[in-house]
């Protein structure tokens, strides 16, 4: 199988535009690329031969300076797929940054436009394929394109050619040109969004039509295509910046909890609400009192606050025989006109570490607390180690220290290490913040879910006294 490359970018001397990536077969590195040829300073093609059961390809297109810095295009590797064995010429643009770029983000794939990913398999047959990002579809819509050959329905926004959103934010569909006399060698398009409840067009490119010409006979055509060209203004949203410690409810500790943000994004659904921001919600804990209830003096840039945490989901607390005790404070706290920060932190830490010692060995035991230590340590044994010295020496500066006081990553290697005699002072941090990891990312999952998308302020500095 022979796959041929095509774009246009105009270069200045000395410049090459290659390709990164790989097709299970060959590996395009900056060391080794495939460079591309030109004869204009502006067309660039090239060719690879392939084996005919190749199932993808992932690249991206670079500009190769003179002193060998790579200028990559916009956008992560192009993904395509390699169905059938026929020869394949691939049209492709050079992808700018654009405002819809900004549509990228997990934002709006992840939450607000995020849709059911049901890929439908193209036709082997089909010769001509289309293929665009497209992120900017809200829920409910869909892509299509409609052109001046019956395959592309004459213009008839009723016979459209429904794309495949299988990969979104990628749109793909494809058609099939029968070679004879009466074939068009060219034929142009454009790309439509539709309602996917009525198939009404919502809006349609504007500008002149895409063309595609010069269409060989014997091999298929993948045109990949940038930049939808939108009639309407940019994409508008409301939505509310609120701490998570005011988000109070019964089936809280005297304080809003992570699990909190889940009734949020109902309220803001019903709303019409599109965006919820959070205040600060990393570590403050640094004197054990409130003083610690400031969001934007945070001790660590990654550790989450224990004061969101939901203690009914970190253990059993009847059958550990504290339920009683739970119970009533949290009755007594739920009870108050205020958040009561000193007494809900001494009483979350309190059953914390009563149920550690009961719950631990078995999270640390599972393969997926395994694999989030592992993601996580660079910053996490650090943290439960400052945490623990903090707590041990009485004050949060370093500086006061009798030991330690200079960061070495073999003391925290050592510290962290089981058969340390404090080992266990150290690690009830590391299940706290997976506790919290795993809230939060079930409350956030939840929150995306209804369409509603979060994101979260961040101090503009750390605590002096911090790790």
């Amino acid at each position: 199988m022979k796959l041929v490359f095509t774009i246009s970018y105009r270069t200045y001397w000395g410049q090459e535009l290659c390709i990164v990536g790989n097709d299970g077969v060959h590996q395009w590195t900056e060391k080794r690329p495939l460079v591309m040829s030109c004869s204009d300073g502006e067309h660039w093609h090239a060719m690879i031969e392939m084996p005919g059961d190749s199932d993808t390809l992932s690249y991206r297109y670079a500009v190769r300076h003179t002193d060998g810095y790579f200028l990559y295009e916009q956008g992560h590797e192009r993904v395509l797929r390699l169905a059938g064995s026929s020869d394949i010429e691939i049209r492709d643009h050079w992808r700018d940054l654009t405002l819809d770029h900004t549509y990228g983000s997990k934002a709006f794939v992840g939450a607000l436009f995020s849709r059911e990913k049901k890929r439908v398999k193209l036709s082997a047959r089909a010769n001509v394929e289309f293929i665009i990002n497209i992120p900017r579809v809200e829920r409910g819509q869909g892509v299509a394109v409609v052109g001046n050959i019956p395959e592309l329905g004459l213009w008839d926004m009723n016979h459209k050619l429904i794309l495949d959103g299988g990969e979104y934010p990628v749109w793909r569909g494809s058609i099939t040109l029968h070679a004879s006399a009466e074939s068009p060698t060219e034929f142009e398009y454009k790309y439509v969004i539709y309602d996917v409840s009525t198939g009404n067009v919502i809006d349609m490119e504007w500008g002149d039509n895409r063309r595609a010409c010069n269409l060989p006979s014997r091999s298929r055509v993948m045109l990949c295509d940038v930049n939808f060209r939108y009639t309407q203004g940019s994409w508008r949203g409301a939505g509310v910046a609120v701490p998570i410690f005011s988000l109070r409810s019964q089936t809280d500790f005297g304080t809003g909890e992570f699990h909190d943000l889940k009734m949020l994004a109902d309220w803001a659904a019903a709303t019409g609400q599109k965006m919820i921001q959070t205040l600060p919600i990393n570590d403050t804990t640094l004197l054990h009192t409130f003083k610690d209830s400031y969001p934007y003096n945070a001790v660590s840039v990654f550790a989450l606050n224990p004061l969101y945490i939901h203690l009914d989901d970190c253990g059993d607390l009847n059958a550990l025989g504290l339920k009683e005790r739970y119970d009533a404070r949290k009755q007594e706290l739920n009870s108050l006109n205020i958040t009561d920060y000193q007494t809900v932190v001494d009483e979350k830490w309190f059953f914390l570490r009563s149920m550690y010692p009961a719950v631990s060995k078995k999270v640390f035991a599972s393969a997926d607390y395994k694999r989030w230590y592992d993601d996580n340590k660079v910053w996490l044994a650090p943290y439960a180690v400052f945490s623990y010295l903090r707590d041990e020496y009485g004050t949060p500066d370093y500086r006061q220290w009798p030991k330690y006081k200079k960061y070495r990553p073999q003391d925290v290697e050592t510290l962290c290490n089981p058969k340390n005699k404090d080992y266990d002072k150290i690690a009830i941090h590391f299940w706290v913040q997976y506790m919290l990891d795993r809230q939060l990312r079930d409350a956030v999952d939840y929150v995306h879910s209804r369409g509603v998308a979060i994101k979260g302020d961040i101090p503009i500095g750390i605590s002096p006294n911090s790790v």
